[in-house]
């Protein structure tokens, strides 16, 4: 029996979803296509109470700090938006009222990319939209998740993705590394008859790369503590509950700490210390 563990800090319901013939679009740039998403994530719908969508109020700060830029782009970026007819905005008190459209550009080739559909989206968590990377990283994530589909990975060449993201191969390559590195896109190399390599590549919400790491922090804990070879394993599976509270306190402490601070300290305390107790990880992951 396999247990399913869940990490209770996030809200997973918080997701955007953008368009595919937006994610592909000339018009559209990468810092406005992750406000568009941003926005779709923060909207909230009451219509079940009859109030209809509620739609989010930021601040240009606000705006700024998501796209990891000034406020002066921030602002560029919402009036390009305006001017495409992609979102409207209307001022209050706290700020300006973002609302989105959904309205098609007219005359926009999607770099090249054919087939595209109306009811297709790349879907994101809040929680990824803001995550430390560029809107370019970002969006080059987006089209790895539209061009795989249904299926695992996505099977594209780096030439391919540079005509999609309007760049060289080498700047493919270099946003390819930073999303290798947080986590945020996973890799699969496959050798063909002829000599040569193909790369298929897995695009990951934040919350499942935060959620691998745990595991890797609290089966090395266990491996020590708990036993090596299948002790550990038992002890998972006599207390479920003790094991998902671990996986929950290894993601919150990850998520604010980072997860070499988190794993050096796990190390260091197994190391420096004799433990017996698979629970006292909990005091280390607090620190």
């Amino acid at each position: 029996m396999v247990t399913e563990y869940k990490v209770v800090a996030w809200n997973r319901e918080r997701f955007g979803r953008v368009p595919e013939k937006y994610v592909f679009s000339e018009f559209i740039s990468d810092h406005g296509l992750r406000i568009i998403a941003y926005i779709d994530a923060s909207k909230s719908d009451h219509s079940g109470f009859g109030r209809g969508m509620r739609w989010p109020v930021y601040s240009m700060s606000e705006i700024a700090a998501v796209i990891r830029s000034k406020e002066r782009t921030a602002k560029s970026e919402v009036a390009k938006l305006r001017d495409l007819g992609l979102i409207e905005t209307t001022k209050t008190f706290a700020g300006n009222r973002y609302i989105l459209t959904g309205a098609k550009i007219i005359g926009d080739t999607y770099r090249g990319r054919e087939n595209l559909k109306d009811n297709r989206y790349a879907r994101l968590t809040i929680d990824t939209i803001t995550f430390d990377v560029s809107s370019t990283a970002l969006r080059l994530w987006m089209i790895l998740d539209r061009i795989r589909g249904t299926r695992a990975y996505a099977h594209v060449s780096q030439q391919e993705l540079a005509s999609y993201l309007g760049c060289s191969p080498r700047t493919v390559a270099r946003h390819m590394k930073v999303l290798r590195e947080k986590g945020l896109v996973s890799v699969r190399h496959e050798h063909t008859g002829n000599g040569f390599g193909l790369n298929h590549y897995k695009p990951v919400l934040v919350e499942d790369t935060l959620l691998r790491q745990a595991y890797r922090v609290v089966t090395t804990w266990l491996r020590e503590v708990a036993g090596k070879r299948m002790r550990w394993v038992e002890w998972r599976n006599a207390h479920p509950a003790e094991f998902g509270e671990l996986i929950t306190a290894a993601c919150n402490a990850i998520e604010r700490r980072g997860y070499e601070s988190v794993r050096g300290a796990v190390y260091y305390t197994l190391y420096d210390t004799r433990c017996t107790d698979p629970m006292k990880l909990l005091n280390v992951l607090k620190l």
